[in-house]
Parts: structure tokens; sequence; C-alpha cells
């Protein structure tokens, strides 16, 4: 599953680290953004897993959300990516880093690259 924002990364984090139930305004402070994003942002969050056979987010009435593992070892990798890229996108935007990281890569992995090319890839 692509991940392709901070507050999505966040979020997840919230979500695998809570003992019990947190709710949409605990997660909100988390990611730094409003309780009606965050509920929409579980929403897709939820179908995005689900459809990979990870986890489903659950609500629970007057309590908040939680995970429902679908694959143990589905979620145990995906848990071990959210948390690398937790670390690698500390306070920088995922976009900026992921163009970052590919202008490294094409210079490290091909013998000659143009800015041309490079610029062409990431418009």
């Amino acid at each position: 599953m692509k991940i392709e924002k901070n507050r999505h990364l966040q979020i997840l984090d919230g979500l695998m680290k809570a003992d019990a139930a947190i709710t949409a305004k605990q997660l909100a402070f988390l990611s730094d953004s409003s309780v009606r994003t965050v509920k929409d942002d579980i929403a897709l969050l939820s179908a995005l897993m689900e459809e990979e056979k990870i986890a489903r987010i659950l609500s629970l009435k007057a309590k908040g959300y939680t995970l429902e593992v679908i694959d143990q070892e589905n979620y145990a990798r995906f848990k071990d990516t959210v948390e690398i890229m937790l670390r690698m996108y500390y306070n920088r935007p995922i976009e900026t880093m992921d163009r970052r990281l590919y202008i490294i890569h094409s210079f490290l992995a091909q013998d000659l690259v143009s800015v041309e090319q490079i610029c062409q890839k990431l418009y």
C-alpha cells in the first residue's frame, strides 16, 4: 500500500500504537489536521488496507477507532514499513522526499543521467 501523505502516516501510527480505541479528535491532534479530515482519511485508509488484506479500521460507537488485523504477516510487514517511513519522513513532506530519493537513485543506478531526463520524469 502506497502512503502519500504525512498525516496518513501519523494516523496509521496512532492506530497501531493505541492500546485501546483512539478517537478521531486524538488522531486529529496527532496528525495536525481536523476531525473531519481524519474521518475521511480513515475511510480511505481502511479501504486501501482491506484491499491488500492487511487490516481494517473499525469504528466503535462512542469509543473511537481500532485496527482489526486481516493477515498477520501482511500487517507485520506493513507496520514495519510505516515505522521506517515515519523515521525517514519525520517533519519532511513525503512528496519532496520521494523526488529527492528518485534523483539520488537515478544518479546511483545509471552511468549517465541528464537533468532534462529527471525533469521530464518528475514533471
